[in-house]
C-alpha cells in the first residue's frame, strides 16, 4: 500500500516492472508494508507507483530511451 505520488524532478526506473516516470510513491514508516532496511526511522521508503516495488532508482539515459515515452 502507497501512502502518498508525488511528482519529482528526475525520471526514476523500476527494476522489476521497467516504468518510467516523474511520479514517485511512498511508505510511511506506519505502513504495514514498510520495509524500511537501512533507511532512517523517520524517513518515508520511495516505491514504484506502478508496482510498489523498492527497486525504483533515478532513470539513466539509456533506461528512458529504451523504456520511457
Amino acid at each position: 500500500m502507497i501512502n502518498n505520488i508525488l511528482e519529482g524532478k528526475e525520471q526514476n526506473y523500476c527494476m522489476d516492472c521497467h516504468h518510467v516516470s516523474y511520479e514517485y510513491g511512498e511508505r510511511e514508516p506506519d505502513n504495514p508494508d514498510y520495509d524500511g532496511d537501512g533507511i532512517a526511522d523517520d524517513e518515508s521508503q520511495v516505491v514504484c507507483p506502478k508496482c510498489e516495488s523498492t527497486h525504483y532508482y533515478f532513470a539513466t539515459d539509456e533506461e528512458i530511451k529504451e523504456h520511457g515515452k
